[in-house]
């Protein structure tokens, strides 16, 4: 975990250092609120649906807008997503990513999920042009932003915020002092909130919420992470996670560039292995040397997220592994939501 991370997760008074800038990032975004909201929005019949967040690393936000795709798909409509393309940096925007999309153009996020569901994905700094884009060139029904909440530009029906249950809100002061882009307050502005995490993270959740005005605790609902199988990023070969899926003895050498990877540790846990942990930034760019230079043992079992395993697809061997898991979302919440967007589609 990174210094400034420590610092966010300790008692406010530890960054009273940070206090005044604090002050400043917060007067600045709440000006800058004001102004794009009086902006000019894209004009789009399509209903865009942000899944977002407010405080910044991993919430967990991304598998959670895949299983939404999935779902909205299951209901008969076609669904495209734009994200900003975080990490990549491609020559020209907006960008159409595809399953062989490059990674340093396409961002990690955008290209797994490009390979993960056969949607059209556009990435762009600009998510307004990356939605005009997406509308223009393809026959969608339903927009998934992922990531966005804080660019007021961009027109939205539904808004998603993804709270980390592990990290919830850290000092709950905003950056730097802290890890908030916006107060708590903001979760009582949304039509949903969803708690990665347990049924007693959501209710401290929801007791934070519970502290500002308009709040409504039916809209808050927990997300709970279920590992599914290992995937072989050579073969692509499945390994069940119950059990025992390598070799009596091995140590998992478990490689995270995310923003949040306890939980990803968490889940690794439970299995009958040691685990060497391999810590790096979030979206880093990985190449062998960076595993090499760490100590990474290529005899063991190599273990990594789906959002990494894309930037180390190009030099894996055959014991490099990703783990594929799926979030659990509550019926109440998925009855609620299509509710919502069949409203707006129609």
């Amino acid at each position: 975990m990174r210094i400034v991370e420590k610092i966010w997760d300790s008692k406010p008074i530890v960054s009273i250092a940070l206090w005044p800038l604090a002050l400043i990032f917060w007067a600045l975004s709440t000006v800058r609120k004001k102004i794009l909201k009086r902006s000019k929005k894209t004009e789009t019949t399509v209903p865009v649906i942000v899944i977002g967040n407010i405080s910044v690393g991993g919430t967990g936000k991304t598998p959670i807008l895949l299983e939404l795709a999935h779902f909205i798909i299951s209901h008969g409509f076609k669904v495209g997503i734009v994200s900003r393309g975080y990490g990549g940096k491609d020559a020209s925007y907006p960008m159409s990513v595809l399953p062989d999309s490059d990674v340093a153009e396409a961002g990690d996020e955008a290209l797994m999920l490009a390979q993960s569901i056969s949607v059209p994905v556009v990435v762009d700094p600009d998510r307004c042009r990356a939605l005009k884009a997406l509308v223009d060139l393809n026959e969608i029904d339903v927009v998934l932003s992922d990531d966005g909440l804080q660019h007021y530009q961009l027109k939205r029906t539904m808004e998603i915020v993804v709270v980390d249950g592990d990290r919830l809100f850290g000092n709950k002061l905003f950056l730097p002092a802290g890890p908030l882009r916006e107060s708590i307050s903001r979760l009582n502005t949304v039509d949903f909130v969803l708690t990665n995490g347990s049924n007693d993270q959501l209710n401290i959740v929801k007791a934070e919420a519970e502290c500002f005005d308009n709040f409504d605790g039916s809209l808050f609902f927990n997300s709970i992470v279920k590992p599914l199988f290992f995937r072989n990023l050579l073969n692509n070969d499945r390994r069940p996670f119950a059990g025992a899926p390598f070799k009596i003895g091995s140590e998992l050498q478990v490689i995270s560039g995310i923003g949040s990877p306890q939980r990803f540790y968490n889940l690794l846990q439970e299995l009958p292995y040691g685990l060497k942990i391999f810590e790096f930034p979030d979206h880093h760019p990985f190449v062998r040397k960076d595993l090499e230079r760490a100590g990474v043992d290529f005899f063991q079992p190599v273990v990594m997220t789906d959002k990494d395993a894309v930037k180390c697809a190009t030099f894996a061997e055959e014991n490099f592994w990703s783990l594929v898991v799926k979030p659990e979302l509550d019926s109440k919440f998925l009855n609620a939501f299509m509710k919502g967007l069949a409203k707006a589609i129609h």
